[in-house]
């Protein structure tokens, strides 16, 4: 509504003129209308150029930096996430996978898009949408998290069948020495041949 007014002030003006799509420049609009100067941001909006590009580039090292870096922390908690899903449902796997990618393209493309009309886009789709990102951030943690787990119960079984494994042959072992022990007893003392009496031996 503020952007309308100021527009139809311009207009008014003849600063600027307008058709269905686009916006003219006629005069300077750095010129005081109603509510003093105008600064760069406005300037930008009526010349059709990004914030950005009227405050001196966007492709600034820092910034790069920061997109890359964005772009890879999205990509891996997609990734994890994702797998998480599939090892809570394994059921339907390709259909989480796909539901997943989409879901993850859906919150970063509606973020982006808040972002770019925060101002201008009504109220309750802004709140809807805030809900809607939330709630795509809460199973994107659920995914992560299932991931984890059950990266965590992978690493436990392998540990398990490992001491499983090492222990077998001691317990054979014991169960050998046992039987042997048990037949010298029953070589050397055949009077005492009871169970109970083996078994006596057998733990001395």
């Amino acid at each position: 509504m503020r952007t309308g007014r100021r527009l139809k002030a311009w207009e008014r003006a003849g600063l600027i003129r307008r058709n269905a799509e686009s916006i003219i420049v006629t005069g300077s609009v750095t010129s005081t209308i109603e509510e003093g100067s105008v600064s760069v941001t406005e300037v930008a909006a009526v010349t059709g150029k990004s914030r950005a590009e009227a405050s001196g580039g966007y492709t600034t090292p820092v910034n790069l930096a920061s997109l890359i870096v964005a772009l890879a922390m999205a990509s891996v908690s997609a990734a994890f996430s994702i797998d998480g899903l599939t090892a809570i449902f394994a059921g339907a796997f390709l259909l989480v996978i796909m539901m997943g990618a989409v879901l993850e393209a859906g919150k970063l493309v509606a973020a982006a898009w808040l972002t770019e009309h925060w101002n201008s886009a009504p109220l309750l789709l802004r709140y809807v949408l805030v809900l809607m990102i939330g709630a795509l951030m809460g199973l994107n943690a659920i995914g992560v998290f299932g991931f984890l787990t059950h990266a965590h119960l992978d690493h436990m079984t392998s540990i398990d069948l490992t001491l499983a494994q090492t222990s077998r042959p001691a317990s054979q072992y014991r169960a050998r020495r046992l039987r042997t022990l048990t037949g010298v007893l029953r070589r050397s003392t055949p009077l005492s041949t009871s169970p109970h009496a083996l078994a006596v031996r057998s733990a001395r």
